[in-house]
């Protein structure tokens, strides 16, 4: 049996990157996660067959550049600042799955949610449950 995200807390999110590459975001429970959030930093996952990524922070970093105007802004790297990556590797099947991600604990991280107030500082809130 392969490794499935979605039996882990995960959901498939409704696009792929390039290539075909599956995406899937940590499931919060109370949180409206209907659309995807390029301002939102969670626990995200990409799988291409066996190959699958774990990051914590943000869907897509440079996107999120571009949507707040700072892509041309070089004192500022958003998968530098708000991006960690914490498992790259090969996940054949859902027990070897349930290993590495309890080995990850995930569900001490803290989802957040960059904010961009009319004062035009960035901000990063809690993202709470609602």
């Amino acid at each position: 049996m392969t490794f499935n995200p979605a039996q882990h807390g995960f959901f498939e999110l409704d696009f792929a990157f390039p290539g075909g590459v599956a995406v899937y975001e940590l499931d919060l429970q109370g949180v409206d996660q209907n659309q995807h959030d390029t301002m939102r930093l969670n626990c995200y996952l990409s799988q291409d067959g066996d190959f699958v990524t774990v990051w914590y922070g943000l869907l897509d970093a440079h996107m999120t550049e571009i949507s707040l105007g700072f892509a041309d802004d070089p004192t500022l790297d958003f998968n530098e600042q708000y991006e960690e990556t914490l498992f790259r590797g090969y996940i054949a099947d859902n027990e070897t799955g349930v290993i590495i991600l309890k080995a990850l604990r995930l569900d001490y991280q803290t989802p957040n949610i960059l904010v961009m107030p009319e004062k035009g500082r960035l901000e990063c809130h809690l993202l709470k449950a609602s």
